[in-house]
């Protein structure tokens, strides 16, 4: 470790009575060390000032020890760094921007990214001179014209009244940036997995266009260019999500009114759309995908921790303790399993997993008693109970089959929305596919049998009874399990020895055969899979045959995560095909199928003795079957890493990856 570190520039510290803030970066951190304010504070106006730690040591008149002691947290939380300094093209205010946001070391990989990156500008020479400038401060290289022999990533970007296409535009990535008569028009990002097609998605008509010099408006003229320099950027450095992907930004008003507008890909499109066509009415259905087909993470960096979410359930009306007219069965039988997976009485217990540790569901228990009355249930599995519902104002309407329990799965879509954004939809339906999984696996080894019911929508009357707000809560699951074992009760199997070897051959095989379910396609990629030579696999009729994949988006990914896997399994689904045959409602089902297979393939391998993860936050696109890439129908929302013991540490096992 050198002993001369650097203060990362554009954070600040804030000392108070309860210690020093560390503001300026994503978020505000505290060091709880009043007593050493002044001594810390010392130190570091030493280092700023370009003395190393002994020489701060000798200056303060303390011993070397003590200086590291109070070195130590302000290195852990990137307020000090032994890193050396970024030298690329990139100004020093986007060197600094860059470091305080993302960290030292993160920072020096999208600053590596910008430095090999090359940006090809279309337009007139007002937009290519303002553009090249904008973009130089940022470390990125532009061009003119596209030449042949071009390595690194590379982005189009069109300006002003270009020719309608090329032929360069519908195959390299192209952000459309369109002067108008009073602003500026950024996106769509077209050509990239997740983007529009530059061939179907025109930004606005060719008669609305105009040159820049002919904007009348010079201040909306000036922000569109940064906000489109700012989506370069974060598509180049793979920062994360483009607000452009989905749309574009209209910027008028000197730039103080920045509206977005959604733009849709054409599912008759010849260079998009899907091959086998879309009836009318599943168009809009096909469209609101899009709208939520994005990467769940908002930054590339891997945070491998639960997200910050509230504890409260909804508007449920619920006992808090058990009542004495309420009585709460014993945890025995079909009761006793769906109350472990759903409400263990201990949280170590739970392999229920969920989103970046979420929680975004909400699980109700319900049936008929001894006497033959209702008696329903909200499962809590933050607190590990079973809470009575008064169950007077239940409709009697409500069907309930007797002999069978039936659980209600239901999510509150405006508390997701508050984590996930407009991909909530997608989300709670991925985590109820990990909870049926769950349940399944959890109830067969018991003897117990799942019917899920078709029709997964409730009477508003009967929401209202459970306590559920239908215009913000969402059913999302309705399934029955019989009071009695109908199944043969597995021999229970033992968890294999953790021995330190890599995933060969026989093994995944085996775990594909028995941990796969019915979550569509399934692919495998990863080139340290021992037994195996090629790099794409299409799992299928119980073996695995070599196919023409293109895994590099998923090699990247999975390298920026710092993830070395032995085998990559993939859970891809013809989309088009099944809005086709089951219309809106087969996004849902065709989600938590995925999901739910995934969830059994993660308790297949790590029962095996192997680590494995699920993952939910990598482009739907990035390993298809059908070779053609971005533009591919095939959608994957659940994916399972499977590793070595011990090469995931505490990632194995945890919430899905984010």
């Amino acid at each position: 470790m050198t002993r001369n570190p650097r203060y990362v520039e554009g954070l600040g510290l804030r000392p108070h009575a309860a210690g020093i803030d560390v503001v300026g970066g994503p978020a505000t951190l505290r060091l709880k060390r009043p007593t050493r304010q002044a001594e810390i504070l010392g130190v570091v106006d030493l280092i700023r000032s370009g003395h190393s730690l002994d020489e701060a040591a000798v200056i303060l008149g303390q011993p070397v020890e003590a200086i590291d002691a109070w070195v130590a947290p302000l290195v852990r939380t990137g307020v000090l760094t032994h890193a050396a300094p970024t030298n690329t093209g990139a100004s020093r205010q986007m060197v600094r921007y860059l470091e305080r946001t993302l960290g030292v070391q993160a920072a020096a990989t999208a600053l590596h990214r910008l430095a090999e990156a090359t940006v090809c500008l279309h337009g007139d020479a007002g937009f290519r001179r303002a553009m090249a400038a904008l973009l130089k401060d940022c470390g990125v290289t532009t061009l003119d014209d596209l030449p042949p022999d071009v390595s690194g990533r590379v982005l189009l970007v069109r300006g002003g009244p270009t020719p309608p296409d090329d032929g360069v535009g519908s195959v390299v990535p192209t952000l459309f940036v369109t002067p108008t008569s009073n602003g500026m028009l950024v996106g769509p990002l077209c050509n990239v997995p997740g983007g529009r097609c530059s061939h179907c998605c025109r930004p606005c008509r060719a008669g609305d266009i105009e040159s820049s010099a002919g904007v009348s408006d010079a201040a909306s003229f000036e922000v569109g260019l940064a906000v489109a320099a700012g989506e370069v950027v974060r598509w180049l450095a793979g920062m994360g999500y483009c607000r452009t992907s989905g749309g574009a930004i209209e910027v008028r008003g000197g730039g103080t009114d920045q509206t977005f507008k959604a733009i849709f890909r054409d599912p008759t499109c010849t260079q998009c759309g899907i091959p086998d066509g879309l009836p009318a009415d599943a168009v809009g259905a096909y469209q609101t995908l899009q709208t939520v087909d994005v990467p769940v993470k908002e930054n590339w960096s891997p945070p491998l921790r639960a997200v910050q979410a509230s504890s409260a359930n909804s508007t449920i009306n619920v006992y808090s303790v058990p009542s004495l007219t309420l009585r709460i069965p014993e945890r025995t039988g079909a009761f006793g399993v769906v109350t472990d997976v759903f409400a263990p009485l201990s949280v170590a217990r739970s392999g229920w997993l969920s989103v970046a540790g979420a929680d975004l569901l909400n699980v109700f228990l319900c049936h008929r008693d001894d006497s033959g009355a209702y008696a329903a249930y909200l499962l809590d599995r933050r607190r590990g109970m079973v809470r009575p519902i008064p169950t007077a104002t239940l409709p009697q309407r409500f069907p309930l089959p007797d002999g069978r329990l039936t659980v209600i799965v239901a999510a509150t879509l405006n508390r997701a929305e508050m984590i996930f954004g407009s991909r909530a939809f997608l989300t709670v339906h991925q985590d109820t596919g990990y909870a049926l999984g769950t349940l399944r696996s959890a109830l067969a080894g018991h003897g117990f049998s799942v019917r899920s019911r078709l029709e997964r929508s409730l009477p508003g009357d009967v929401m209202h009874a459970f306590g559920l707000d239908p215009g913000r809560d969402r059913v999302t699951a309705v399934v029955d399990v019989p009071l009695r074992p109908d199944l043969p009760v597995p021999r229970p199997s033992r968890r294999a020895r953790r021995t330190r070897r890599a995933v060969d051959l026989a093994d995944l095989a085996a775990m594909l055969a028995t941990g796969t379910g019915d979550g569509g396609e399934v692919l495998v990629r990863w080139r340290g899979t021992g037994g195996i030579d090629a790099e794409c696999y299409r799992w299928s009729d119980g073996r695995l045959d070599a196919a023409r994949l293109a895994g590099t988006e998923v090699d990247d990914a999975l390298r920026e995560r710092g993830l070395d896997l032995d085998a990559f399994v993939v859970f891809t689904t013809d989309i088009g095909r099944t809005l086709a045959e089951q219309g809106r409602a087969g996004i849902d089902t065709c989600v938590m199928a995925q999901a739910r297979a995934a969830q059994e393939l993660h308790r297949t391998a790590r029962e095996r003795g192997f680590d494995a993860m699920v993952f939910a936050d990598l482009p739907s696109t990035a390993l298809v079957p059908d070779g053609r890439g971005w533009r591919s129908a095939y959608r994957s929302f659940a994916a399972v890493g499977i590793a070595a013991p011990g090469s995931l540490g505490d990632a194995a096992g945890s919430a899905v990856l984010w």
